[in-house]
């Protein structure tokens, strides 16, 4: 898909974040239900909302080329995320459990099951993948520095066992 087609899905989800939180919180407190079941169900439409927020955010910071649209769909991305565990958080108080059936709510927003499946977001990969490639860089220079050698590594020196003999040793 084209670049110019990722700009406009990051467009229409900022757009429907704007609308989500212009809803989800009213101007008039009294009309969040006190009842605990009437509660579940207003928060866990709210939950799926973002859930299915978080997942074209997800796919856009993906797509997208320009680095400083990154930023900004990685900071829409992480805000979405803590507002996600935020009602999480809730729902779970609600219930007074971390497991809770959404199949009711999804039917009537007409969500397939599927946007319950949270994928771990690309960008956090990505910057874990750099710390830790700076990290061992670090340790390999300290390591020349002090002139300390590696150890060897356990599967290296390990010898290549047949599978029969592998089983008489067992």
């Amino acid at each position: 898909m084209s670049n110019s087609m990722y700009n406009d899905v990051w467009r229409d989800a900022m757009l429907e974040l704007r609308e989500i939180l212009d809803q989800e919180i009213p101007s008039d407190p009294s009309v969040i239900p006190k009842e605990p079941e009437q509660a579940f169900e207003y928060f866990a439409q709210w939950y799926l909302k973002h859930l299915k927020l978080y997942r074209r955010l997800n796919e856009t910071y993906d797509q997208m080329v320009h680095p400083q649209k990154r930023i900004l769909v990685k900071k829409a991305l992480e805000s979405t995320m803590a507002h996600i565990l935020e009602l999480r958080s809730v729902l779970t108080k609600i219930k007074s459990t971390d497991w809770f059936d959404l199949d009711v709510i999804l039917e009537e927003l007409q969500m397939a099951p599927d946007v319950l499946d949270v994928e771990p977001p690309t960008c956090l990969a990505l910057d874990r993948r750099r710390e830790l490639a700076e990290s061992e860089t670090i340790m390999e220079s300290l390591m020349a520095k002090y002139d300390i050698k590696p150890e060897p590594d356990i599967d290296a020196v390990a010898p290549e066992l047949k599978f029969e003999d592998a089983i008489r040793i067992l």
